[in-house]
């Protein structure tokens, strides 16, 4: 935008004039100032609160705000202005014409002094009906009108002045303030322009504290007709910095609607004039040549382009835009002024230029709104009509005018995106935003007013600004090479060629807004002309910086090829270099294998440095060229050694190059592969290094000075050096690959380090291969793997060093065999590589456990015999290390111990395992047998028994053989417990709630339990998981914690024989559990933890002993209540004899079966129950006992309930059903079986009690198994 007027083609901001501080001398903005005519008699205020005030007004400028409506559109965002700060005085353009003198046509009006000049129409200085005015008689628009109302013609004008506060001047005072205010207002209503005008009142401080403020302000503001909300504000004393921006910011909201108001009365009356349909009568006709008044379409051109401007100050861009469209329309229209200006009338490239100027800013306008499509696809519609205008009435298009305008177009877009910060194109710095969010696009997407789905062009999509600015640099070639066309004698300047030539000149070049032909391209004669070479090299420039901040890294290469070679062609070899090197360094074309432009960029930079001598970009560049994956240049001399022959160097300065293989196209190729990839210490082992000199057929050969293979592990390096030798008979037959056998030498000062060297012919010819082959002994193991492969040059006697970190991509190591064919390629079956595992010397000695089990028992003694067995060829002397491992964490630490003899596990002379057990002397096929015991685990776990052996050899003592043998140890629970936990009745009777015992009441109660007794049955089925047959030899069951306010005693139901048990075989141990509290008050709960303990040992099998083992099984938490009512019953059998006096109860039996059924409720709580109790009638049994009744419980006490039963089935279940509920809670108890360890009462007559009934409880209740006769006959 810099080739148009800077007022034509700014934006336009409201201008808003501060006048009354006074400004400093170094930031004075003096607009105007030498202009006397208005003026303040008050002074300029002065002192730092005045200057702070200023600074901040200018703060506020809005002159270099984005061009976009986002801030507009934010809640309390503050309206563009332009503030100008001005001296003490300050005048206005006039606002009409001075009357015309010594014009001609001035004689039908009389002279200057002739009473008629009355009737000459003035108008504006710069209106096309002023004779003076440059736009006279048919000019359509002058940047003198947009600098007018942007710079001169303020829309509010702000004064300035102090406000002091002084009682006996302060009348005085305030009466001199609005005589000034009056005489300001008045002078502006005189000047005819509508500026507004607005006061600020500085108070000093003497105005602090002062009470009559607001009263003085009210009275200015009657007298001086000021609205107090827009036109007069005050600015108390000592604001503070942080107050004061708030402050001139809300000054300015309130003068903003003033500045809308303004360019809203210029609007209405622009649009007035053009309302009227008449061409405004001039001040004078014009009458020489051919001049005319401007026609009807040139005024409505000038108004839209007014209304455009003005709708630009109000920041109104829609309406803006669409003055602007149609002004653009009536410039182009079949009558517009394109058609009717003459082209070699300077006014033709007026209607261009305010062409070019609407249309940038209708451009402005649409991206402010941002209607991006349109904008692109307006732009291509007016390159079109320019274009066909150009065509038919200009010049035409085929000059260099006409790429310099589609050059300054593209750059033109380009700034006003830029100026926009669009936010497609402008990286978000918000730390909320997604990455994706923060990234810059390349072109902006379809604006919402297109309808989905419509086809839309990818170049009518708006491009980000490297886009354009590429454009801009691809016309301004074309101008350059359309201006290097030029003929030498129009290429001349005015004063040196003939006139016809000149007019010639003038009627041929298109020169708008640029050069003359002997500018544009001079005769190189040391005139000055026009810099093509930096224009094109600045737009690049801009470009690629664009194209890098959008990570488009292939167009950023490709736009510094062009800035190169466009230096280059300038002779500006020294900035090609530097800008041409960095890309050569780091192009990513030879990863992409573009290999035309990695050849392009490589030969322009050689050339480059030849011009410059630059001796290191030579031999790098020179050493690219030579691969055969480049293009063949002519004038390339091809041999390498001698490729600075005709260069200058200086020994003292030149300090050689290095080049890294991988970063450029080598043109030698380098593999190396150990024929294994695993071997050991002291074994030979055997490598081929293989060099390619892949160069142009054409290129002389290469000789190096040696190549260094560096390594990381064992062996340090390899270095061979270069020994003219006789070519091999593989190299004198013409065979493309020679394989070469050296042999190498240890140089290695580090023992431990090993180096070794040798000296062959390394001279390689283009499109030959050799193969050196060797082989050495390691000494130590370890990861041996290729670092980097060097090799070394010297052409001109310049160090020159390639250092390759071994090549990989799609080329396989391959291994070379020297055959009656030649060499070729051996077929390799497994991998080779440049890496190898060098493994120690292997051991020889056996590590065996013949009598490891697949499982073992927790808690038992594990007893492990390991065998060493030693096959070396001679005696061994060494140490064995066991460990003990959990395959997870939390394992328990096992300790284990070495010993000769396994008598017992505490066995003298034994010792920690995990300290080194030593053994040996072992001679070679000698077998020795070592010992460990330990403990097993508590816990079944898996573990990993690691035994390590570590050795010395009688013959070399310095050299530790070790040999790490891991077995699984699997340790498992012999036993497995399910439990069953029931209640049991207690043979002590409850203590009275009424009477307290004397035993209660004794001396020798403080450390008895006085609660009541409870007590519990615990059934364990015990189930044998052993392989083989295990011994129990007694169960015992104990408490894992000790109980709190309570005591506990536990005494086993059944015998203590032991017992023999099978694999997966059951068994059954019982216990009684008395669980009494502390005292009666106690009414908690008790849990009890217990442990169930079972002694064992093995019966049979391999590892059968007589050691006993004690192992430990959880049972899960035993809850004993103790504070609520139950139901226990238990039942008992008993036969009835037949007498004279007794009927007989069944037809064919002497004896009847009864079973005698009790039911006893308890009542351990302080509440006095009730219980009702009914029994149900059944047709399985018959009974005796109340059906119905209720029962009466106290506290604390219990209650028998009895039942005779007759049953009436045999070998089944009968169910008794009785109910038993809370009167009070209404709750029924549940009936839980209890077994009795009292007799049971005898209140039947003829009783014979015989044993206890089988109770248990199931989904239906209580029920009893009814034996048949066989088992009572059994029974008795």
């Amino acid at each position: 935008m810099d080739a148009f007027p800077e007022s034509y083609a700014a934006h336009n901001i409201p201008l808003v004039v501060l006048s009354g501080i006074k400004l400093p001398s170094h930031g004075a903005r003096p607009a105007k100032e030498e202009r006397g005519e208005l003026g303040s008699q008050f002074g300029s205020l002065d002192g730092d609160g005045a200057a702070q005030l200023l600074n901040e007004f200018l703060s506020c400028d809005g002159t270099s705000t984005a061009w976009n409506g986002r801030n507009a559109r934010s809640k309390g965002a503050l309206l563009p202005l332009k503030i100008q700060a001005i001296g003490p005085t300050f005048k206005f353009p006039p606002k009409k014409a001075a009357p015309p003198t010594n014009q001609p046509g001035l004689e039908a009006f009389g002279s200057a002094s002739d009473s008629h000049d009355h009737t000459l129409v003035l108008h504006s200085p710069i209106s096309p009906l002023s004779p003076n005015s440059p736009l006279y008689p048919d000019g359509l628009m002058t940047p003198l009108w947009t600098s007018k109302h942007q710079d001169s013609v303020p829309a509010v004008f702000v004064s300035c002045f102090a406000f002091e506060s002084n009682p006996s001047t302060n009348s005085l005072h305030d009466n001199q303030l609005k005589s000034e205010i009056n005489r300001i207002k008045g002078a502006l209503a005189k000047s005819e322009y509508r500026t507004r005008y607005a006061v600020v009142l500085l108070g000093g401080k003497s105005v602090q504290g002062s009470a009559d403020v607001d009263e003085r302000m009210s009275n200015i503001r009657r007298a001086t007709g000021l609205d107090a909300k827009s036109s007069l504000f005050f600015v108390p004393a000592g604001v503070s910095a942080q107050e004061r921006p708030s402050l001139v910011v809300s000054i300015l909201s309130a003068i903003s609607p003033l500045c809308i108001e303004y360019y809203r009365d210029l609007t209405k009356h622009s649009r007035r004039k053009k309302g009227r349909g008449t061409i405004p009568s001039p001040t004078l006709p014009p009458t020489l040549g051919t001049s005319q008044a401007l026609p009807a379409i040139g005024w409505n051109v000038r108004y839209e382009f007014k209304l455009g401007v003005f709708a630009e100050f109000r920041q109104e861009m829609d309406a803006a835009s669409r003055h602007y469209i149609s002004a653009i329309e009536a410039l182009f229209a079949a009558d517009g002024p394109f058609q009717t200006t003459p082209t070699w009338s300077p006014r033709w490239d007026e209607v261009r230029l305010l062409a070019d100027v609407v249309a940038l800013r209708n451009l402005r306008c649409m991206l402010w709104n941002g209607q991006t499509t349109s904008a692109v696809q307006f732009y291509a519609m007016y390159r079109e009509q320019s274009q066909i205008v150009i065509d038919q009435r200009g010049k035409g298009t085929a000059c260099y005018g006409w790429q310099a305008w589609e050059s300054r177009w593209a750059k033109i877009l380009a700034e006003l995106i830029q100026r926009a910060e669009l936010p497609w194109f402008t990286a978000s710095g918000t730390e909320s935003e997604s990455a994706d969010a923060k990234e810059q696009a390349v072109f902006s997407p379809v604006e919402k007013a297109f309808p989905v789905g419509e086809r839309i062009s990818p170049w009518q999509h708006l491009h980000h600004p490297g886009y354009w600015l590429l454009k801009a640099a691809t016309h301004a070639k074309h101008r350059k090479q359309i201006a290097m066309e030029i003929p030498d004698e129009d290429r001349n300047p005015p004063g040196q060629s003939p006139a016809g030539q000149v007019a010639h000149r003038a009627a041929t070049y298109d020169t708008y807004l640029c050069p003359e032909p002997h500018v544009e391209f001079p005769i190189p004669d040391g005139s000055e002309g026009y810099d093509h070479t930096a224009d094109i090299v600045n737009l690049l420039n801009e470009s690629s910086g664009e194209f890098f901040r959008r990570e488009q890294r292939r167009f950023v290469d490709h736009l510094r090829l062009q800035t190169g070679k466009e230096l280059f062609d300038a002779g500006a070899f020294d900035q090609a270099l530097a800008t041409l090197k960095p890309l050569w360094k780091g192009m990513r074309w030879r990863s992409e294998r573009w290999w035309d432009l990695v050849n392009e960029t490589t030969y322009l930079l050689n050339q480059c440095a030849h011009r410059v001598g630059d001796i290191e970009t030579i031999l790098e560049t020179q050493w690219e060229l030579l691969s055969r994956a480049l293009k063949k240049h002519e004038d390339v001399t091809y041999d390498f050694m001698r490729c600075l022959d005709g260069v200058e160097i200086d020994p003292a300065t030149t300090g050689g190059a290095h080049l890294d293989a991988q970063a450029v196209v080598s043109p030698l190729h380098t593999r190396f592969a150990f024929e294994a990839v695993q071997g050991h210490v002291a074994d030979t082992l055997t490598f081929q290094l293989e060099l390619e000199f892949d160069a142009h057929e054409a290129s002389s050969a290469l000789r190096l000075e040696d190549i260094i293979v560096e390594f990381e592990g064992p062996l340090q390096q390899i270095k061979l050096s270069h020994q003219h030798t006789p070519e091999s008979s593989d190299a004198t037959d013409g065979s493309r690959i020679t394989l070469v056998n050296v042999d190498l030498v240890d140089d290695s000062a580090d023992p431990m380090s090993l180096t070794i060297s040798s000296a062959t012919n390394l001279t390689m010819a283009p499109g030959k291969q050799k193969v050196f082959q060797g082989s050495f002994i390691p000494r130590r193991s370890g990861e041996l793997k290729v670092t980097n492969i060097t090799y070394r040059l010297a052409p001109g006697g310049i160090p020159f060093r390639v250092s390759n970190s071994l090549e990989t991509g799609d080329r396989r190591p391959a291994w070379w065999l020297r055959s009656a064919r030649g060499v070729r390629r051996k077929h390799v079956t497994g991998e080779i590589g440049p890496d190898m595992t060098i493994l120690p010397k292997p051991p020889k000695i056996d590590v065996t456990l013949p009598n490891l089990e697949e499982q073992y028992y927790t808690d038992e003694t594990v007893v492990l015999h390991v065998d060493l067995a030693n096959h070396e060829e001679e005696e061994a002397t060494g140490t064995l290390h066991a460990e003990l491992i959990g395959r997870a964490g939390g394992e328990e630490e096992i300790k284990t111990l070495w010993s000769s003899s396994v008598s017992s596990p505490g066995a003298s002379g034994g010792h920690d395992a995990s300290d080194s057990h030593p053994f040996g002397p072992l001679s070679a096929g000698q077998t020795s047998r070592e010992t460990i015991t330990f403990t097993a685990p508590s816990a079944p776990f898996e573990y990993a028994l690691e035994l390590q052996l570590t050795y010395q050899l009688q013959s070399d003592q310095q050299t530790p053989l070790s040999k790490t043998v891991s077995v699984g140890v699997i340790f498992v629970g012999a036993f497995e417990a399910s439990y069953e936990f029931a209640p049991r009745l207690h043979p002590e009777p409850w203590p009275s709630y009424f009477h307290m015992s004397d035993d209660a009441v004794g001396s020798d109660t403080a450390g008895r339990a006085q609660g009541i007794a409870q007590e519990w049955g615990l059934g364990a089925h015990i189930v044998s998981f052993a392989e083989a047959e295990v011994t129990i030899e007694s169960a015992s069951l104990s408490l894992a914690t000790a109980l709190t306010g309570a005591v506990c005693s536990i005494t086993p139901d059944d015998d203590q024989k032991a017992i023999v048990l099978q694999p997966r075989q059951p068994c059954r141990k019982s216990f009684d559990l008395t669980v009494r509290k502390s005292t009666l008050d106690d009414r908690r709960a008790i849990s009890l933890d217990v442990s169930l303990e079972i002694t064992w040992r093995r019966s049979s099998g391999a590892n059968a002993s007589s050691e006993s083992v004690t192992s430990t099984l959880g049972v899960p938490r035993l809850l004993v209540p103790n504070s609520e009512p139950r139901v226990l019953a238990h039942a008992g059998l008993s036969s009835w004899a037949s007498t004279p006096s007794t009927p007989t109860l069944t037809p064919t039996t002497t004896d009847a079966l009864l079973i005698h059924l009790s039911y006893t409720l308890e009542n351990p709580s302080l509440h006095y129950l009730t219980f009702d109790i009914a029994m149900d009638a059944s047709s399985e049994f018959a009974f005796s006992g109340p059906k119905v009744r209720s029962l009466n419980l106290l506290p604390m006490s219990r209650r028998t309930v009895e039942y005779v039963l007759y049953p009436l089935v045999q070998g089944d279940w009968v169910y008794p059903s009785l109910r038993v509920q809370d009167r009070y809670f209404n709750k029924t108890l549940r009936v839980i079986p209890a077994k009795c360890t009292a007799p049971v009462a005898r209140s039947v007559p003829h009783v014979c009690y015989r044993t206890y009934a089988d109770v248990k409880v199931d989904k239906r209740g209580i029920c009893i198994w009814i034996p048949t006769s066989e088992e009572q006959r059994k029974d008795a």
